[in-house]
């Protein structure tokens, strides 16, 4: 979802979105995070668990956690705010949390749209652009 004008009111729109017992997530990575652990403690800690101190870096066995997780938890939609934030990498992170739980992903992207090698990462994906309401 490309926000032009990054807007407060779209991002209060979205995060009142959340209803994670109803299976809405609204995430806001840390700022600045440049780190797939970070993103995925930021999302467990959406859903009631604890940071863990051990993760500092990725591994497989954290995304399988995390997957596991969001399946039992039913998660089926997953917002995350100020996506064009994050570098590409954490892209590729989500998009293969999206594909693996089986959720719709919603990168939101304010005022600016994705970088190129973000929009690399979405060649082939079955995506949609949306603008917020004026």
């Amino acid at each position: 979802m490309l926000d032009p004008p990054d807007s407060l009111r779209v991002q209060r729109a979205i995060e009142s979105l959340a209803a994670p017992d109803l299976g809405t997530v609204v995430l806001t990575p840390t700022p600045g995070t440049q780190s797939g652990a970070v993103l995925l403690q930021d999302l467990l800690e959406l859903l009631g668990f604890p940071r863990q101190p051990t993760w500092q870096v990725l591994t497989s066995g954290m995304v399988d956690v995390t997957i596991d997780i969001l399946r039992r938890r039913q998660v089926r939609i997953l917002y995350v705010l100020r996506a064009h934030r994050l570098h590409d990498r954490l892209w590729d992170l989500l998009l293969v949390l999206a594909e693996r739980a089986h959720l719709t992903l919603w990168l939101t992207l304010h005022g600016e749209g994705p970088g190129l090698a973000q929009s690399r990462r979405l060649v082939g994906c079955d995506l949609e652009w949306h603008l917020p309401p004026p």
